[in-house]
């Protein structure tokens, strides 16, 4: 909404467009955008409440194997942060963690549980920068493992095959594109242990803290803070 106002006042701003941060936050239209790119991700199914989807008739779709199998993540369908998200162990943990992801959005999303190492790829002006690993310190990356200073480790450039990190940008660049993002953006991947891989969303604004990894990326390909700030002004001017 507010990329929508700026853009009717005329007023220059960083980062994507309002059409593409739509698309991008609404993690079911952006797991088909994948899928039609040929961008592998996890499998995974949308439910929404206000068409009567209820916690009853998801249980009974896993009952009747028409979801995959524990482990699997519950989360809202559109937000962020990893709020109401829920790593599903066991069977008896599913009806929970619905109430919860439903207490954040009409929209959730149920998904198969992708182990591996968590890498993000920062895109800058349609350009991948150097891989960052994150390691939590839970067994998800989540809101306090974000958020928290020492909850995780990052490691940028990620020692990650030569091939493989090709691989990810060049679907990161991808992703970006067909979304229609500008200036900058944020693509997040599980990579497993066998190198293969699932995309997981994108983020259109990323976050410039200092825990935050868009700018741990742009210093490993030799770009300051204050030079990466000027850059995305630059872009926005464009």
């Amino acid at each position: 909404m507010v990329q929508a106002v700026l853009e009717t006042l005329g007023i220059a701003y960083t980062g994507a467009p309002m059409a593409a941060s739509a698309i991008a936050m609404n993690k079911d239209i952006s797991k088909r955008i994948m899928s039609s790119q040929g961008i592998p991700t996890a499998d995974w199914k949308t439910y929404d409440s206000s068409r009567d989807h209820t916690i009853e008739h998801i249980m009974a779709d896993f009952e009747n194997n028409h979801l995959p199998s524990v482990p699997l993540i519950v989360k809202p369908a559109d937000s962020g942060s990893t709020v109401g998200l829920s790593l599903v162990e066991e069977k008896d943990q599913l009806a929970e963690a619905l109430r919860l992801a439903f207490d954040e959005s009409n929209l959730v999303m149920v998904e198969d549980y992708i182990k591996g190492r968590e890498v993000t790829i920062a895109v800058l002006d349609g350009h991948a920068l150097p891989p960052v690993e994150i390691k939590p310190t839970h067994k998800l990356y989540d809101y306090t493992c974000k958020y928290t200073k020492g909850k995780s480790e990052y490691f940028c450039p990620a020692d990650i095959d030569a091939a493989i990190v090709e691989k990810l940008s060049h679907d990161a660049v991808l992703f970006y594109n067909t979304i229609g993002c500008r200036g900058y953006g944020r693509v997040d991947f599980i990579v497993k242990p066998d190198g293969s891989y699932v995309c997981l969303e994108l983020n259109t604004l990323p976050g410039m803290t200092e825990l935050s990894l868009f700018p741990m990326a742009a210093k490993a390909a030799g770009i300051s803070f204050d030079e990466l700030l000027e850059k995305l002004c630059y872009l926005a001017l464009e």
